[in-house]
């Protein structure tokens, strides 16, 4: 999953948040004027956040969160 980091510091785009955070910050940094929208994933079913995982050990809703945490940004 990896660690988010301030806006223009140094992460890892092997990761989800470096790769996320990277292409943000690209897209900015080639047009600032731009809008952004970040689409999150739909839950499945009722319990699909409940025990369910890929196979790094991530679940929907932490992508889900981590997609929040880089539009906070």
């Amino acid at each position: 999953m990896g660690q988010i980091s301030q806006v223009g510091n140094f992460f890892d785009i092997m990761t989800f948040y470096g790769a996320y955070q990277r292409l943000i910050e690209y897209i900015l940094g080639s047009n600032p004027r731009i809008n952004i929208y970040l689409i999150t994933p739909p839950q499945r079913n009722y319990n699909y956040n409940e025990g369910m995982t890929n196979d790094k050990g991530m679940s929907l809703l932490q992508f889900v969160d981590a997609t929040h945490e880089i539009g906070a940004l």
